[in-house]
């Protein structure tokens, strides 16, 4: 292993700065060389001008013959990692400023970095860094040997031959579902191999460990830590639903089916099931008939095979210290048949919601067309008329984070929700299923762990989970508006919120007969009158 430092005085000439360099491309010559396994180096740079925050992609102002970018080309040439992202020079007040200090690396393997104050009783200095950085590669604790087949030499002529001579429909009849080989499983393979490890964690006593299986278990752990028992003990139920804003079940066709095989990314990657999507489209036309009976079958009974509520659980990283459990989130890769299903139920209920009226015109994530852009361009939109007004019109804007908010959301409280939307019957049912008794277990590398139960949430990387956390949040808007800022507007808003429908109809006559006041909008109905004034019922208005 080679390690360098280096001092590189503010306002050197040029000619310095690029012995500066070829020592850096020096270094990284002998690591090409196999004379060294490893590079770090570190040291006092004095490059101030350089924004290192995003994801070590730095940028600077200068031009391109400065000295500055100089060194960021040698570093991106070096193939090097430049890990400090917090100031490192330390003024007075005790105030830091600039990233003077670097620590590169050209494997990435440096998990931590802590900062420590500058050494004896002075106003300004550099900070003392320590880095935490992984030595040699893992020894899985557990192995598997796995064999690889090439799907893409398959013979899915034969596959389709052999598929359309099945009696399914028969076999399906005189078969017991569980005892039932699934045949399909012979041509499909087991999951490959994640390749990005997480190189190191720490647990609660303050020990690092490099284990990957140890590793696995302690982020198992703290997923299911995340999870929440439902504080409510019921479904509230609703009643008095229009008949047209009701969703009871979804129809499924063997051509919607092959539709959406066909439409299957061959690439992604096949879990515990054995279920290959390679497969699954190559045999679309003849395997779409035996799947739809399955589909058919699952949604009648709502109920889904005990396979399709597991998961394989990926860590993410996010942001932060890569040592700390808290800093990954986890991605579910659950069974392809099954988002297949979840992707003909999940457009059926989005067409429920736009054929109704029921989805809100300021939800923006998850929805097709919408994204954080179009958020961000509604914004400004908002930003620039307020600041056109004269004199200019003020505006609050309230920035929130829901902590775990895929992972912690009650089941009971999403099915109580999908009540009010309308979705009941055998939709509603097939829900429940789909949400209870649900297991994951972490994959890391070689290492897997055991299963553990899922107590809340909505699968991350499921299909249907999205959809499922919209509704969720379908009424944050109204609700924030209900308590926030209508209190505000109008007098008294807490003392007429009656409970009973008689009282509550009572109340709406007031407006219901104040809007027939304007004599160009007696002869309309009471909802386009309030359309029209740019008003809502009553009702909305409450909490």
């Amino acid at each position: 292993m080679l390690i360098g430092c280096i001092y590189r005085p503010p306002d050197i000439s040029h000619e310095y700065n690029n012995y500066v360099l070829l020592s850096i491309n020096a270094a990284k010559m002998s690591i090409y060389q196999k004379e060294y396994s490893d590079l770090i180096i570190t040291g006092d740079f004095n490059y101030n001008t350089i924004d290192w925050s995003d994801n070590n992609c730095p940028f600077s102002a200068t031009d391109n013959e400065s000295q500055t970018n100089k060194f960021i080309e040698c570093l991106e040439d070096c193939f090097l990692f430049q890990c400090v992202c917090e100031p490192t020079f330390q003024i007075e007040n005790y105030k830091s400023t600039n990233i003077l200090d670097l620590i590169t690396n050209d494997k990435n393997k440096i998990v931590s970095i802590t900062h420590s104050a500058s050494l004896g009783n002075v106003k300004q200095g550099h900070h003392l860094l320590k880095c935490c950085y992984i030595m040699n590669d893992y020894k899985f604790s557990t192995e598997h040997k796995k064999s690889i087949r090439l799907y893409q030499k398959g013979n899915y002529e034969l596959f389709s031959c052999h598929f359309n001579n099945v009696d399914w429909e028969n076999g399906f009849k005189t078969s017991k579902f569980k005892s039932n080989p699934k045949l399909l499983y012979k041509y499909t393979n087991e999951k490959k191999s994640v390749k990005t490890h997480i190189r190191a964690l720490e647990i609660d006593n303050g020990e690092i460990i490099n284990d990957q299986f140890a590793i696995a278990i302690e982020l198992n752990k703290y997923f299911h830590s995340v999870y929440v028992n439902d504080n409510c003990t019921n479904i509230i139920e609703f009643h008095n639903i229009p008949s047209n804003l009701l969703l009871n079940t979804v129809l499924i066709t063997q051509n919607d089916v092959q539709t959406r095989l066909q439409a299957l990314d061959k690439s992604k990657s096949v879990i515990f099931d054995f279920v290959h999507p390679y497969v699954l489209k190559e045999c679309s036309s003849s395997i779409s008939y035996p799947l739809y009976l399955i589909f058919k079958k699952s949604m009648e009974t709502g109920t889904l095979p005990d396979m399709w509520k597991k998961a394989n659980v990926m860590p993410l990283f996010k942001k932060g210290s890569k040592l700390k459990a808290s800093n990954y989130r986890p991605v579910s890769l659950t069974s392809i048949p099954c988002k297949v299903l979840e992707r003909i139920i999940a457009d059926c209920i989005m067409q429920h919601l736009i054929k109704t009226n029921l989805l809100s015109k300021k939800q923006h994530g998850f929805m097709k067309s919408k994204s954080c852009t179009t958020n961000l361009l509604e914004y400004l939109d908002i930003l620039t008329d307020a600041f056109h007004n004269t004199p200019p019109t003020p505006v609050d804007v309230l920035y929130t984070d829901f902590k775990k908010a895929f992972d912690s959301v009650s089941h009971k409280k999403i099915l109580s929700k999908l009540l009010t939307f309308g979705i009941s019957g055998k939709l509603l049912t097939w829900i429940v299923c789909f949400l209870a008794n649900r297991k994951q277990r972490v994959v890391l590398g070689k290492s897997v762990t055991d299963w553990i139960d899922v107590l809340s949430g909505v699968p991350q990387g499921s299909v249907l989970g999205l959809l499922l956390f919209l509704y969720k949040d379908k009424d944050l808007i109204k609700t924030l508006y209900c308590t926030y800022v209508k209190p505000n507007l109008e007098f008294s808003i807490q003392a007429w919120s009656p409970y009973y429908t008689k009282d509550i109809n009572e109340l709406e006559k007031v407006q219901r007969k104040a809007t027939k006041m304007i004599p160009e909008l007696r002869h309309l109905e009471y909802k386009k009158r309030l359309e029209i004034l740019g008003l809502t019922t009553l009702e909305t208005r409450r909490l």
